[in-house]
């Protein structure tokens, strides 16, 4: 990577030659001993930026000018990017996009994770790069008086006002053009997150508010739209109106899932399904007789899939919108391998080792921040295999140091491009010891 030469008519503004994609959607290049992070350039553009935050180690940088267009970048098609924050990749070839998350995902294994040269798959990829989004959650401003509804501007609090999105399903794109005829209802509400099924061709909505006192009436004309919604408060509190859940179908097993407005389904159903069929073929040699833990089990998700191949699942869920799903799903397809349990993931896991509990296979899905204060448990059940799957290959490669220090060999990982146009990536790593 070259360094960057001063540009001497400015002395605040540099040329610098971009060297590669960081996960924080930035490209990077060398400047003065330090790594500077310029955003919506990519590798092999030259580009004039300006110093935003010079930190200890790093630099932040502003593009102020291309002055060499690399052969990966593109026309976008949005009028918002750049301004709004939802995508970070619209300027870079597709193609491009998926190579680079592979990269990207080896790169952190490396050198957060410390493992040597992983064995990874190419980007998985399925369906549309655009309009793939079947949910997503706005922003809820307030500028000049009216309601601002759409993403935050990249790296701050301040909402971008949207009428169309191209990451997200056309159906929603159209629902919320009319949503928008009554956006100032949405005054007091946080953000607002829509649903949508293919399966039902219909809608429902969520959202979050300081109020405890919320009327859901306020809400009434957008609510008309929708088959129905809930509102809750920071303090767990909630409001519901007319019918707030939606049905659809997970796997090529057509298991029908319901999932409540305040739940959780993955936001790209094609690249779903992708991982349920890799999911499936891993499973269907050798787990027949198996025991499975799932943990962040949702509203059954993989559950079902599991259920399947294995004697039987034990499925740990904490959110209780999604347990109530999850309980009401095993019923309504008849499955009698599936214990739910409703509890703290951490709490049910200290609760197992404890009680000496072993299972075949781990099973594990968190959240973004990952699963650190459980990682150390998983080993002691002793499962043969663990399956972990991440939003966020940072805390992953943190996690999957300690089961590697336990004894844990990755078998594979395979990277999913569940987010096209951003840097996010969906991983999963399967460990065998």
């Amino acid at each position: 990577m070259t360094d960057t030469m001063k540009i001497y008519e400015d002395e605040r503004s540099y040329i610098a030659e971009i060297a590669n994609l960081s996960y924080s959607s930035a490209g990077v290049a060398r400047f003065g001993g330090k790594v500077a992070f310029i955003p919506y350039t990519v590798t092999g553009d030259v580009v004039k930026f300006t110093v935003e935050r010079d930190r200890k180690t790093y630099l932040e940088g502003n593009l102020k000018e291309i002055l060499k267009s690399s052969p990966h970048r593109r026309t976008y098609p949005c009028q918002y990017f750049g301004k709004c924050g939802g995508c970070q990749w619209q300027h870079i070839n597709y193609n491009y996009q998926v190579i680079s998350k592979k990269n990207i995902t080896k790169d952190i294994l490396e050198r957060i994770g410390k493992i040597s040269n992983p064995s990874i798959t190419d980007t998985y990829i399925a369906g549309n790069e655009w309009n793939y989004r079947q949910r997503v959650r706005f922003q809820v401003g307030w500028e000049k008086g009216e309601v601002c509804l759409g993403f935050n501007v990249y790296n701050s609090n301040k909402v971008v006002d949207i009428d169309t999105c191209y990451i997200l399903k056309k159906s929603i794109v159209d629902i919320l053009k009319e949503v928008r005829r009554f956006k100032n209802d949405l005054k007091g509400i946080l953000d607002f997150e829509i649903y949508y099924s293919p399966k039902e061709d219909n809608f429902v909505f969520s959202g979050k508010t300081k109020d405890e006192n919320f009327n859901i009436n306020n809400l009434k004309k957008i609510s008309e739209l929708f088959k129905g919604g809930i509102i809750r408060t920071k303090t767990g509190k909630s409001f519901s109106i007319k019918e707030p859940y939606l049905n659809y179908f997970i796997d090529s097993n057509g298991y029908n899932l319901k999932v409540y407005a305040d739940g959780f389904i993955q936001a790209n159903p094609e690249v779903n399904a992708v991982i349920l069929n890799s999911m499936s073929e891993y499973l269907s040699d050798n787990y027949k007789e198996s025991t499975i833990l799932e943990l962040f089990a949702g509203s059954g998700n993989f559950t079902f899939l599991f259920s399947r191949f294995c004697k039987y699942v034990v499925a740990v869920e904490g959110n209780n919108s999604s347990f109530r799903a999850l309980e009401e799903n095993i019923t309504r397809n008849n499955v009698l391998n599936i214990y739910p349990i409703r509890a703290s993931v951490k709490d049910e896991v200290i609760k197992m080792f404890n009680n000496k509990r072993t299972f075949d296979m781990v099973f594990l899905d968190p959240p973004r921040v990952g699963a650190k204060e459980i990682i150390p448990y998983i080993p002691k059940f002793n499962p043969k295999v663990i399956i972990y799957l991440s939003c966020n290959p940072t805390t992953l490669a943190r996690d999957i140091q300690t089961l590697i220090f336990s004894g844990y060999k990755i078998e594979k990982v395979i990277p999913f491009d569940m987010f096209p146009q951003t840097f996010h990536i969906e991983t999963m790593v399967i460990l065998k010891r």
